[in-house]
């Protein structure tokens, strides 16, 4: 599992509660490319002054480019740890009383983003339900779609 911890530049139409944010990459090695995965993540929100919170999707480039040595997920998905006590972070941990939540960075293929586009994120959400999909990164896997 590897962690980055950031500073969002959240919208402040969004309140206090999706300023802080860290980021979540869970896998079953330790490489070193998961750790750059989540620092290159973290150095585009500050230089390109955006924010990422549950919800939001992000491609590898345009067009999209597989990554972390697979041939099918090429865009990430950012949505809460299903994981407990991870998924309860934002209750324990505060800084400047602000809440601090856990965003899983997920490997998805672009058939996956396009659907969570045209449908919305509860539809990626019940795809990865439908096929059990495993919290902990292992490598490459067709699309569910």
């Amino acid at each position: 599992m590897a962690h980055c911890f950031y500073f969002a530049n959240a919208p402040s139409e969004v309140g206090p509660d999706y300023r802080r944010t860290e980021l979540v990459f869970y896998s079953s090695e330790n490489r070193d490319a998961y750790a750059e995965l989540l620092r290159r993540l973290a150095h585009f929100v500050h230089d390109q002054g955006t924010w990422l919170h549950w919800g939001h999707t992000m491609p590898n480039g345009q067009p999209p480019e597989p990554l972390l040595d697979t041939d099918h997920l090429d865009t990430l998905f950012f949505m809460p740890s299903i994981v407990t006590p991870d998924s309860t972070l934002g209750d324990e941990l505060r800084i400047e009383s602000e809440p601090v939540n856990l965003v899983w960075c997920v490997p998805i293929t672009t058939a996956e983003c396009q659907l969570k586009l045209d449908q919305g994120t509860n539809a990626l959400y019940d795809l990865f339900e439908a096929n059990e999909h495993p919290f902990v990164f292992s490598g490459d896997r067709k699309s569910y779609v």
